[in-house]
């Protein structure tokens, strides 16, 4: 579950807030799936995926840190009409670029969708 929009009050900064419910926390191939996502976001940097600031558990309840990037999703933009193709291009090669540096570092994606890729 995501929050999408939170505030680090240490660091004065908006992130994005990842969640494992509750009945997920306590199932170890959930965590462990958890875990692995955030190792693997940590391996990498780069300016088209998300950074991952901190991973952590309080009591049963895992959480993630992110970046929060003020962005739309391409579901959404697919649903507002006509985007020029110049531009739907260069959102093509920027995802692109982002999948073949994460797929370079041993990464793979898995749940890749226009629902979770922004721009």
């Amino acid at each position: 579950m995501w929050s999408s929009r939170a505030e680090d009050t240490i660091l004065h900064r908006q992130i994005a807030l990842k969640f494992l419910s509750p009945a997920t926390s306590t199932n170890p191939q959930a965590v462990e799936r958890f875990l692995r996502e955030a190792r693997a976001a940590a391996a990498l940097n780069h300016p088209n995926i998300c950074t991952i600031y901190e991973i952590g558990q309080h009591g049963e309840q895992w959480s993630s840190r992110w970046k929060r990037w003020t962005a739309t999703r391409c579901s959404e933009a697919a649903n507002a009409g006509a985007m020029p193709i110049d531009r739907v291009l260069d959102l093509a090669i920027q995802l692109a670029d982002g999948l073949s540096a994460a797929h370079a570092a041993g990464a793979s994606f898995t749940a890749t969708s226009s629902r979770r890729t922004c721009f």
